[in-house]
């Protein structure tokens, strides 16, 4: 990410150059251990026809690269809670999985210590809630049942039959072809969020989160927020510590009538209150209380 820092002082100037040391010793860790990493829970964004009229997101939110199924509705996971919007026939609408603003954790802890799931022999269980529900196991609130990831498809073939698909409607249709990144035009942007255990089976075992912005890495070290949610980027010396970008709680923003310049477009930043206008795209930073587009 390049920002322009004409203007700011010595003090951001410094700010800047400490947030970039600490960002690339961040990306060494992330990217140092992902040949020995195992991806669980991955979540992504995508802005399409960014900066039309058009303008329309989807979320998409996948468990070791299986996409999680529509019929859910509703699961709380490691990285967040997530609620199904289903397709409409306007390209500009807000579909797929999309991401409640409070941060539910399921417990970072829980995915490395917790016993084995498979020392469960059912796959899903009905209930209010589990003193110790098995590892990595998450919860659908809407059905009230706990559920291993691994059997997501498994459980709404299944224990979700009768229900419909919430996508089959006359108008899917329009938006489907919306869905394949492969279709989508040039003025599109993608935010992923990944998770995963680096050196799993090892005492060296510890959580990582990686965000992406375009397949590149976000290098901004603090509180982010995204269009996929808010994170806190953190590192620790011990690599069974949970460092990268951790799921946070959402950071109130203020807005201001007053409309995004061309200079600002052009510059890529602003600072202070959010603009009529800022690109969906951008994001901010409240260390620097700072708009920026991240690239």
């Amino acid at each position: 990410m390049l920002i322009n820092t004409r203007g700011h002082g010595d003090e951001t100037r410094i700010k800047m150059v400490a947030r970039t040391a600490l960002s690339l010793f961040l990306i060494l860790v992330f990217w140092g251990v992902s040949a020995h990493a195992e991806d669980f829970w991955s979540y992504s964004g995508e802005i399409t026809h960014k900066g039309t009229r058009s303008e329309g997101f989807i979320g998409r939110l996948y468990y070791q690269g299986k996409a999680v199924p529509p019929k859910v509705s509703q699961i709380v996971t490691s990285i967040g809670e997530f609620k199904y919007k289903s397709s409409i026939s306007t390209s500009w609408a807000r579909m797929g999985w999309i991401k409640v603003s409070k941060f539910s954790n399921a417990s970072l802890v829980q995915i490395l210590s917790a016993h084995d799931s498979k020392e469960n022999a059912l796959h899903w269980l009905f209930g209010e809630s589990l003193k110790k529900p098995p590892r990595i196991w998450v919860r659908l609130p809407l059905y009230n049942y706990w559920v291993d990831p691994e059997y997501l498809q498994q459980f709404s073939d299944m224990a979700l039959k009768t229900i419909l698909e919430p996508d089959r409607s006359p108008v899917t249709g329009l938006t489907e072809g919306m869905e394949d990144p492969a279709k989508t035009t040039s003025t599109t942007a993608i935010f992923v969020y990944k998770e995963s255990i680096a050196n799993k089976g090892s005492k060296s075992a510890g959580f990582r989160g990686v965000l992406l912005h375009n397949d590149k890495p976000l290098m901004e070290v603090g509180t982010l927020k995204t269009p996929i949610g808010t994170f806190n980027a953190v590192s620790f010396d011990k690599l069974w510590e949970a460092q990268g970008w951790l799921p946070a709680d959402d950071i109130a923003t203020k807005d201001t009538a007053a409309p995004v310049s061309e200079a600002d477009l052009k510059k890529g930043n602003y600072t202070g209150a959010r603009k009529a206008g800022t690109p969906s795209d951008w994001c901010y930073s409240p260390v620097l209380d700072m708009w920026f587009l991240p690239e």
